[in-house]
């Protein structure tokens, strides 16, 4: 017949009562004290084990029951293999102190995180092992007072084991004694503990770096509280759930507020005037993961003014994916405004000079553009590259010959030479080279040079084309004067993409 053993407890670990299943019980558990002392009292079980967390619980008069025989004929020695067992598969650390707090005996897992072998700790006293004063103290109280000690996530420090550091521990310390034995005169102490230190460790990182997220939070509320933008920032879902105080006052925008009504309440368009649609939006591109540089809307804010902004978003990520995002408008209204009138009048300046230097040239000299003069030279029937002065001598003479096949009288080939010379000078000068090229057309000998360089400024433009030997690299040359002169027109287009000159000459 198989022992029959019942275990109270709150928690009982499958470790354990395999453990004794494996050693020939029958196995009953509860977490009820008052369903145990009924099981006991109707039914003889061979041996009751209270688990260590129940254990610390209990009056030093129950504790001492930790195994209670409930037959008069069970085996003293197997009550102690019974304990043993149960005493070596919890991951509790487990100790029996004799009145002076010498160590009578330890479970596998007390001396594993001792730092000791068992044979090194039974027989010692405890504070010999481990001083700590202030543990002594405790020690001495609950052996004068008779009343369990039970402690918190108490720190520790091995003297043994420096490299662990601090460390800490749930325990309790529990007097046993005889129920007619006085107070002080205790027979020896349960000792449990129970390693919270990873607990502990992680609880105060966790804590860490809330207070770490909380302050770098109010240090960027703080910065986005100080721009002159708006900021928006959404939750996942497309619920606003923060904006400073810019995106309230100047847009009307509330946390809490779904994306989805900023389109109509803002009259959002691009820059075409078309309608923007809210999958559109920076910021719902963002909640998709994508990032947003500079796009430029139109809105109208909650003041009835227009205003253009360059929006830009990114994604809020962290390990489950995209979380939220957050949005910024800068007011580039004035900006633009600014730019528009500088263009206008930057147009009207240009105007006026072509306006000027066609008259100053009789009309000899047109400023054009790339795309105009592209459409006025046409294809070229052949062409040269050069980039030092042996190609460029090279490239004047090829010109000159073609302009002498061309059927042009020698004094117009002589125009062409000079022509040639200094406007492939300029480019030599100007951007280390560049193309030569001619073309034939309907009565007209067409040259063209183009370089790659920073172009002419247009303040420079009437100096350039009109006063003899100007230069703004401070060289020789006759300059476009001595050009204007010997060709019967002459088309300038520069700028960004280089300088292009088409030079042209009636064939007579």
């Amino acid at each position: 017949m198989k022992r029959r053993v019942l275990i109270i407890g709150t928690e009982q670990k499958c470790d354990q009562i395999k453990a004794l299943e494996d050693a020939g019980c029958a196995v009953e558990t509860t977490a009820s004290l008052s369903k145990a002392v009924e099981l006991i009292t109707s039914q003889p079980f061979a041996d009751v084990l209270l688990d260590a967390e129940l254990f610390m619980r209990l009056e030093s008069e129950q504790a001492g029951f930790c195994i209670m025989d409930t037959e008069a004929s069970l085996d003293f020695d197997w009550q102690l293999m019974l304990a043993e067992i149960v005493a070596n598969c919890t991951e509790a650390n487990l100790a029996y102190l004799d009145s002076n707090f010498n160590f009578v005996w330890v479970n596998a897992s007390y001396a594993q995180k001792s730092g000791y072998k068992k044979e090194e700790l039974l027989g010692k006293n405890h504070f010999d092992l481990f001083p700590n004063e202030e543990n002594q103290r405790i020690f001495e109280r609950v052996r004068d007072t008779g009343k369990p000690y039970t402690a918190h996530e108490k720190p520790f420090h091995y003297l043994n084991q420096p490299e662990l550091g601090t460390t800490y521990w749930n325990w309790t310390l529990v007097p046993i004694r005889h129920k007619d034995d006085p107070i002080g005169t205790a027979r020896g102490f349960t000792f449990t503990l129970v390693d919270v230190t990873s607990s502990v460790k992680a609880r105060k990182e966790i804590e860490r770096l809330r207070e770490e997220a909380l302050m770098q939070a109010s240090q960027m509320t703080a910065v986005f509280n100080a721009l002159s933008d708006a900021v928006i920032v959404y939750a996942n879902e497309g619920r606003i759930s923060y904006v400073n105080p810019v995106a309230s006052t100047v847009y009307g925008i509330s946390p809490d507020m779904d994306a989805s009504v900023l389109p109509e309440k803002l009259s959002i368009r691009n820059m075409d005037d078309s309608p923007v649609h809210v999958d559109d939006l920076p910021s719902s591109r963002a909640l998709k993961g994508e990032t947003v540089e500079d796009q430029e809307l139109n809105i109208v804010n909650a003041h009835g003014r227009k205003v253009t902004v360059v929006a830009s978003a990114s994604p809020l990520i962290s390990e489950s994916g995209v979380i939220g995002a957050v949005t910024v408008w800068h007011d580039v209204t004035e900006k633009r405004s600014a730019e528009q009138r500088e263009r206008e009048m930057e147009q009207k300046q240009l105007e006026f000079y072509r306006r000027t230097i066609s008259a100053a040239s009789q009309d000899k000299l047109i400023i054009t553009s790339y795309d105009d003069i592209r459409e006025i030279f046409g294809e070229p029937q052949e062409t040269w590259e050069f980039f030092d002065v042996n190609k460029m001598v090279h490239t004047r003479r090829s010109v000159t010959l073609a302009a002498k096949t061309a059927g042009l009288s020698e004094s117009k080939v002589n125009k062409v030479a000079t022509c040639a010379g200094e406007m492939l000078s300029n480019a030599i000068k100007h951007a280390g080279g560049g193309h030569a090229s001619i073309r034939t057309d309907e009565g007209k000998f067409l040259l063209r040079v183009a370089d790659h360089g920073p172009g002419i400024e247009e303040l420079n433009l009437p100096a350039v084309a009109l006063i003899h030997r100007y230069s703004t690299v401070g060289t020789g040359g006759m300059g476009y004067k001595l050009t204007i002169y010997s060709a019967d027109k002459v088309y300038l287009a520069t700028g960004g993409e280089g300088t292009i000159v088409v030079m042209e000459f009636a064939i007579s």
